[in-house]
């Protein structure tokens, strides 16, 4: 069995690079309790692939690529393998599934129906294929395995005897394909071409409620609840990979392709509403509790704090609206300088201890 390497078959335009890290991080490190994970990129139903994703392959030590949809001969070759450099010269070999990655699912065991299936396909993949060696990938979303495959094969030897079928991995597909490294093209960039198949742009605006919730929350772990941790970390208090662990792989849950592209039912929205919803609600209270953590390690005084968080790499002064509970009627606001700091007074409420 060959497993990995993603934790979920992620979206890769939708979704930030941080997050198509934390899926194959993941993805990789889970995988280890199987086995070794695969070390190919494959995506063979994402909607488009990022320009960027050989950069982030090469980090993890993947150099081999497979995926379906996006790519036409208007990037710069008609052939189904090539080189994908990122803008950064990072490199992977690319193959390219051009009549998807289900062409050889629930293969009929008579002549008649693997004539019909087939015949049209060989032309198509062997004029496309530098190799000449044709992928028929007998598998679909959800579907069990081919209990007579093997008959299948015996039959297919019988009706196309000049031809030699092989129960093979995607690895020696590569070794195929690196073999003729040097007539590859290379090709750069983003591949969202939807001329041969689509590449569903439209998307990017669908339930734009659940695209928000997700910018929100991702933002919210990466510049903010992360950083706050690493600094907690640094004095002393723990950094709860597990929690955070959690956070992320709910989140991960909602960035298979379909799903963040909310291109489902309501149902499922509402599940993927739920997830984020749990992965915010964990987010806001470990926040509180980082923030909580370091002002509490600041030196001590007499006077009532206000700590102010800034989440930017650089200095900011802004005006800050908050709510605050005093003791006494009158007060006034130093900085960490004991200088005086302007501040307006909105609506005062007394509070009944």
């Amino acid at each position: 069995m060959i497993i990995g390497p993603w934790y979920t078959q992620t979206d890769t335009t939708i979704v930030s690079a941080e997050s198509i890290v934390r899926n194959l991080m993941y993805g990789m490190r889970d995988c280890l309790a199987f086995g070794e994970p695969m070390k190919i990129g494959y995506l063979p139903d994402s909607f488009g692939m990022s320009g960027q994703l050989p950069h982030i392959y090469n980090g993890f030590g993947i150099t081999r690529t497979m995926f379906w949809r996006g790519c036409s001969e208007r990037h710069g070759t008609d052939k189904t393998e090539f080189l994908w450099q990122s803008s950064d010269g990072s490199e992977v070999t690319a193959q390219v599934l051009p009549l998807g990655y289900a062409i050889g699912k629930y293969l009929p065991a008579d002549e008649n129906g693997l004539r019909k299936r087939l015949d049209s396909y060989f032309d198509v993949l062997e004029k496309a294929s530098v190799t000449k060696e044709i992928l028929l990938p007998n598998g679909h979303d959800q579907m069990p395995l081919q209990q007579n495959i093997f008959e299948v094969m015996d039959k297919l030897r019988e009706i196309y005897p000049q031809r030699k079928f092989v129960m093979s991995r995607f690895e020696e597909v590569f070794e195929k394909i690196e073999a003729q490294r040097e007539s590859l093209a290379t090709l750069k960039g983003e591949f969202i071409d939807g001329k041969y198949m689509r590449v569903h742009r439209t998307i990017g605006s669908t339930r734009m409620d659940i695209k928000i919730a997700h910018a929100r929350i991702e933002n919210k772990i990466v510049n903010l609840l992360e950083p706050l941790a690493t600094l907690a970390w640094t004095l002393g208090f723990e950094y709860h990979h597990g929690l955070l662990e959690k956070m992320w792989k709910e989140i991960l849950k909602n960035h298979a392709h379909d799903s963040i592209g909310c291109c489902c039912s309501d149902k499922v929205h509402r599940e993927i509403v739920a997830r984020f919803e749990l992965a915010e609600d964990m987010a806001d209270n470990l926040l509180r509790f980082y923030m909580r953590k370091i002002a509490d390690n600041m030196p001590q005084s007499d006077a009532d704090k206000l700590v102010l968080f800034n989440l930017m790499p650089w200095p900011r002064e802004e005006v800050i609206n908050t709510t605050v509970r005093l003791r006494a009627s009158q007060f006034n606001l130093r900085d960490d300088r004991s200088l005086y700091r302007i501040l307006f007074v909105m609506p005062v409420r007394s509070i009944q201890a």
